[in-house]
């Protein structure tokens, strides 16, 4: 399956606190390693290692 995360918050992964950004990122996670191909359209300056990211 295919599943675009949308988070017009921080950037990812979170730096300090970041509480969406680190659910949102803990969710994807748990997704990618269960098969799922993961897209975030997150802001400008975040980075993945495991999905494909879109800037807002």
């Amino acid at each position: 399956m295919k599943i675009l995360i949308v988070d017009r918050g921080g950037k990812i992964p979170a730096v300090k606190y970041g509480g969406t950004e680190r659910v949102i990122w803990g969710l994807a996670k748990e997704l990618h390693n269960q098969g799922h191909d993961i897209v975030f359209l997150v802001p400008k300056g975040s980075y993945c290692d495991f999905a494909k990211i879109i800037d807002l």
